[in-house]
């Protein structure tokens, strides 16, 4: 099995996106039929990725806080 993986740099437009595919097919037409791509998030995604996490994070906080009988 082959990993491949590829960073969100690859990803600026379209001419990255079809490197990345040839980069695959050809290691397909060498013969490797077990390959797994690993793909980041898109260049400036990750930022906003981490700050919708934290966030989900923050309400599940608040919401078990609020579930939680006070204690008597």
């Amino acid at each position: 099995m082959t990993i491949l993986k590829f960073g969100g740099s690859n990803f600026l437009g379209p001419e990255g996106y079809h490197r990345v595919a040839r980069h695959i097919a050809q290691r397909r037409a060498a013969g490797l039929n077990k390959i797994v791509v690993v793909v980041s998030a898109m260049k400036g995604d990750t930022d906003s990725l981490i700050a919708q996490i934290l966030e989900v994070n923050r309400a599940e906080r608040v919401r078990t806080a609020q579930l939680r009988p006070n204690p008597s």
